[in-house]
């Protein structure tokens, strides 16, 4: 049974791996036809996913961490997969041969290791795992150029795939993570002891963080709506959205006029289109002075 499966293991490797190797093929051709040349660069994202059997782990030990699986994929072609590479530090036989009193090192011991890297080193190293993916591009016969590499804001996959790759590649952040990192940012901001409600700090403190969830939902929501209305023309939501920010602090500081009618796609100042915030207590009021707002909009502008 362990034959078969080892044999079946190598053959869905090299299969896989050709059938990533054709995506990027049709790729280039697909942007020849439309009439853009072979170095076109193409937009990408990439992540790492984590197999660990604790819940939790990844912000407990290091050495929890048993396997990582570094992906990219194409932000053409709905998405599909072209680069992947699997890291591991987990060795069955070589935990057995440990107890036994045997010295062994993975993976650099005798015989066969499952294990690509030492448990000494770090397993959420995404710059090497994304630099292996791209490295495959390279010696495709049509090279697939990057331009611009989407991650999680606390990733270095970006500058990984720059040295694999002739050229550099510009950074962008996903949403999902952007708007985590805008919401602890807003806990975190020390807005004076009496612009929230509440009986005492803690009761203001849970106030604040449910500010905090609030705003980062009107931040969701105005750029989602910009992307549907505007067709995703990056140009037109850029100069559309430039007073947003400004917009968002007036409307949550009670000053709900002008601003959000010209420049907010989620509230127009008007009753049935106002925006109502959903994880504030009712009819609470924030009491916002100038430093306050200040505050605020510095973490808009993250």
């Amino acid at each position: 049974m362990q034959n078969s499966a080892n044999y079946v293991e190598s053959k869905t490797v090299y299969i896989n791996r050709q059938d990533m190797k054709e995506r990027r093929s049709n790729l280039v051709r697909l942007n020849k036809l439309k009439g853009f040349t072979s170095d076109l660069k193409i937009s990408a994202e990439g992540d790492c996913r984590y197999n660990n059997r604790l819940f939790g782990g990844n912000s407990s030990t290091p050495l929890q961490l048993k396997r990582s699986t570094p992906l990219l994929r194409t932000k053409h072609l709905k998405r599909k997969l072209l680069g992947y590479t699997l890291q591991t530090n987990f060795a069955k036989k070589a935990e057995i041969l440990r107890s036994k009193g045997e010295k062994i090192t993975c993976p650099d011991h005798g015989g066969k290791c499952t294990a690509n890297f030492k448990t000494t080193d770090s397993i959420g190293n995404e710059g090497l795992y994304a630099e292996k993916c791209v490295n495959e591009f390279q010696v495709d016969e049509d090279k697939l150029n990057i331009g611009y590499f989407t991650t999680d804001g606390d990733s270095h996959a970006t500058d990984g795939a720059t040295r694999a790759q002739t050229g550099s590649i510009e950074n962008l952040r996903d949403t999902r993570h952007f708007s985590k990192s805008q919401q602890k940012a807003i806990e975190k901001v020390s807005f004076r002891l009496t612009m929230f409600p509440g009986k005492n700090k803690s009761d203001r403190q849970k106030v604040q963080r449910r500010f905090a969830i609030d705003i980062k939902q009107r931040c969701h929501l105005e750029l989602d709506i910009a992307h549907r209305q505007l067709a995703g023309d990056i140009t037109k939501i850029v100069r559309k959205m430039t007073y947003t920010i400004d917009s968002i602090v007036a409307c949550v500081s009670g000053n709900c006029s002008t601003l959000c009618q010209r420049h907010s796609f989620v509230c127009s100042d008007r009753r049935i289109k106002a925006w109502k915030p959903a994880y504030l207590p009712a009819d609470s009021v924030l009491k916002m002075k100038e430093g306050d707002k200040e505050l605020l909009r510095k973490c808009l502008e993250l």
